[in-house]
């Protein structure tokens, strides 16, 4: 009974100290990461809707990662019949269109810079690396604690009036939502529903929207993820299209 007492007291303490008063900026930036670098492979189906002056577009794509760079996604159309294909394999970037000329023609090229983590950037629109870059660039981040796990970061944007927020559950290692400014657009976005799949928790259901200042028009885009499958194991040959 005596080690049961000692060994729930050491909890206690414990939990006190990661989750209390003892909380950093750093250790949920940290906490992110280590969510995200779990992330082997993945592979799902994404419903994008996109809202804009009065109209709305869905897209669905099939998507397939493998850490640390390579991707592929198929961009199906309303009537089940898939439109475009993207990929990379590390060292090569390929596409195919159905669209006009491009129809059954692969074009290969150089894969641009930043294809790390492929998934968050689908979610999020930035990589992680950015997000923080851009959250830290004003002085003194204010931390806030919002609930038993979730905690804000909140800085105020240089030579402006703004700020740039980021609310983070450190328990699931997840960026809940945003509000950032960069390079005159304003960024949000928030995690209406996610999931644990084994060691990894994801978000399933974003709602983001993008405006520019001073420009009354606005982007909506709600991601739903569906028949996701973490840590399953991909072949590198499904990062070919033929």
């Amino acid at each position: 009974m005596k080690k049961v007492i000692i060994g729930m007291i050491i909890l206690i303490a414990y939990a006190g100290m990661i989750y209390g008063e003892e909380m950093t900026v750093e250790k949920l930036i940290n906490r992110v990461k280590q969510n995200v670098n779990r992330i082997n492979d993945l592979r799902g189906n994404v419903e994008i809707t996109y809202k804009i002056v009065g109209k709305e577009l869905k897209q669905t794509m099939e998507i397939w990662y493998k850490k640390p760079n390579k991707f592929k996604l198929i961009a199906i159309s309303s009537t089940g019949v898939p439109t475009m294909s993207s990929a990379s394999d590390g060292l090569n970037a390929y596409d195919k269109s159905k669209i006009l000329y491009y129809e059954d023609k692969i074009r290969k090229y150089k894969p641009c810079k930043g294809n790390d983590y492929f998934p968050f950037k689908v979610n999020y629109y930035f990589d992680y690396d950015t997000m923080f870059e851009i959250i830290l660039k004003g002085s003194n981040p204010l931390l806030t604690k919002i609930s038993d796990f979730e905690y804000k970061i909140e800085t105020q944007v240089v030579e402006t009036n703004k700020k740039n927020e980021v609310w983070i559950d450190y328990e699931k290692g997840l960026i809940m939502g945003y509000n950032i400014l960069f390079k005159n657009r304003r960024y949000r976005s928030e995690i209406k529903e996610s999931v644990r799949y084994g060691v990894v928790n994801f978000p399933v259901n974003i709602k983001n929207e993008t405006f520019n200042v001073g420009i009354d028009i606005n982007l909506r885009t709600e991601i739903l993820w569906k028949d996701v499958r973490i840590n399953g194991g991909i072949k590198d040959k499904e990062f070919i299209i033929e």
